[in-house]
């Protein structure tokens, strides 16, 4: 009995830890947003600072968390997303019932809904099943989500296989000896490439030019 009280109460505090973490990527989120919003407060939403405004945001979240700014430049979208778009979604993230990874294909398989009333249902309707998706894998969860798009906004699916296939990478060469690369991937893919390449960099001598 002894040992078995022990067990539950490490099991208990594991599970604490899993909420706590998902609550620190919901605050993440939420403090990151704040800080859009001062930033829109200053400047004025016009939209003509919209891309002035975005990237002195992800400067200062870079610089702040110390992270890359592709990176930085993921969490500021997520937290637009968490504020403008899946409200109720969002706050299972803040309140920890869902992690961060489930929060990301959440938006990443609703990017692509346009109309405000629909966008507002499918985030009530995934609100309300997402907990019970728990330690599915990502293709599941992306596949429960596509299907109540789906029902929702049929054209929004269509316009992400469309997307999808646009998917590319190119290395153009110019008769100056300089390369110009141009690429198009999932935003994980391009994660991995953004921290790959700051990996690479790290490696090369400060003296280098």
């Amino acid at each position: 009995a002894i040992i078995e009280s022990m067990f539950e109460s490490v099991m208990e505090q594991l599970r604490g830890a899993a909420r706590a973490e998902n609550r620190a990527a919901g605050q993440r989120l939420a403090v990151t947003g704040d800080l859009d919003l001062l930033w829109l407060r200053h400047f004025g939403e016009r939209e003509t600072r919209g891309t002035d405004t975005h990237d002195a945001i992800t400067a200062e979240i870079a610089a702040a968390l110390g992270i890359t700014r592709g990176l930085a430049d993921s969490y500021l979208d997520y937290a637009r997303a968490m504020r403008m778009r899946l409200l109720q979604v969002g706050a299972l993230l803040v309140a920890g019932d869902i992690d961060y990874r489930t929060f990301r294909t959440i938006v990443y398989r609703t990017d692509l809904i346009t109309d405000s009333e629909v966008l507002a249902a499918v985030d009530a309707q995934l609100a309300a099943k997402v907990a019970r998706w728990s330690g599915i894998t990502q293709s599941r969860l992306g596949g429960y989500v596509d299907r109540v798009v789906a029902r929702a906004d049929q054209d929004a699916v269509r316009r992400r296989r469309e997307r999808r296939g646009d998917r590319e990478l190119s290395i153009w060469g110019d008769a100056d000896g300089l390369t110009e690369i141009f690429g198009r991937l999932h935003t994980t893919d391009a994660l991995a490439v953004d921290a790959r390449l700051d990996a690479l960099t790290a490696t090369v001598c400060p003296e280098d030019p």
